[in-house]
């Protein structure tokens, strides 16, 4: 293809691009939080231009190094810009993290899924998908957190995280580090009692509230599947640590050992549906001689 020619279509690409960001200032998301209609055509109209191309050839086009990368840049930048802009500018969006989080993860996943097939486009691919990684990474975190205050137990995690760190290590857990909190006046059988009773009330809800309000909202089932997992695997490796610290410390008034809690952490795991996932992957720290040790 003529410089000339690669002038005029990084001009076309240009011109669809301003385009699109007209409408971005105005058009709302909507409730599902599905791929807006631009990226699928902007990539419908764009991408055939790389259909037989081999990994190392930029001779379809004749372009020099600093060309090829203006060219990826207009293709690929200019519609990860326009999505950042969405955010910023849907009233849905700006002050809705985890919503953010589901429709960045949507859009990239679209444009991994039109992309990955080309050799050529392997370095862009390899960047989106780290976008979409961290995002997902992201919307693990906020789900694992909106388990935790879900189930009325965000002080709690955040006195024993103030101790020392309760996740800092899946196959390390020593309860002797927590004894400072037996100083904390939260730290008493009134409020176990209480957190028992909303964590009864409201843990077997809470698949149905994030399904409703996060996993349908993904497109892709897997990432939704991957999302569900990570944050229900670590709310039950948190839980578990919790009832090693309360049956070693709790005590009532007249210094009886008491645990408050009525579930386990496998029938935990089992409400959440991965009993068999998390017991694979279970460490027993009731004993010391156990340390470490998988049971």
């Amino acid at each position: 293809m003529k410089e000339m020619t690669v002038d005029k279509l990084l001009t076309v690409i240009q011109t669809k691009l301003k385009e699109v960001t007209t409408s971005v200032e105005t058009d709302e998301i909507d409730d599902d939080l599905t791929i807006p209609d631009w990226i699928i055509d902007f990539y419908s109209l764009f991408l055939p231009i790389f259909n037989s191309v081999g990994y190392n050839d930029k001779a379809f086009l004749n372009l020099t190094d600093d060309k090829l990368a203006d060219f990826f840049k207009y293709l690929f930048d200019g519609p990860l810009d326009l999505i950042e802009k969405t955010c910023k500018n849907s009233d849905q969006l700006k002050d809705d993290d985890v919503k953010t989080n589901v429709f960045k993860i949507n859009c990239y996943d679209f444009i991994i899924s039109k992309i990955i097939s080309y050799p050529i486009l392997q370095k862009e691919t390899e960047k989106i998908q780290n976008l979409l990684n961290s995002r997902k990474a992201k919307l693990e975190d906020l789900e694992f957190k909106a388990l935790i205050t879900d189930c009325g137990l965000s002080d709690i995690y955040n006195l024993v995280n103030m101790i020392f760190s309760i996740e800092k290590d899946l196959e390390f857990f020593e309860v002797s580090f927590y004894e400072p909190i037996t100083e904390n006046k939260m730290f008493n059988v009134a409020t176990f009692v209480e957190v028992n009773k909303k964590f009864q009330a409201n843990l077997p809800f809470v698949l149905l509230n994030q399904q409703e309000k996060t996993l349908s909202k993904l497109t892709s089932p897997l990432i939704s599947s991957d999302v569900s997992y990570s944050s229900s695997i670590r709310f039950v490796n948190f839980y578990y640590r919790l009832t090693l610290i309360i049956n070693e410390f709790l005590k009532t008034s007249d210094g009886y050992p008491v645990d408050p809690l009525t579930w386990d952490d496998f029938h935990v795991a089992t409400l959440l549906g991965i009993d068999e996932e998390y017991s694979k992957q279970r460490y027993d720290f009731t004993s010391s001689a156990d340390l470490g040790n998988e049971s």
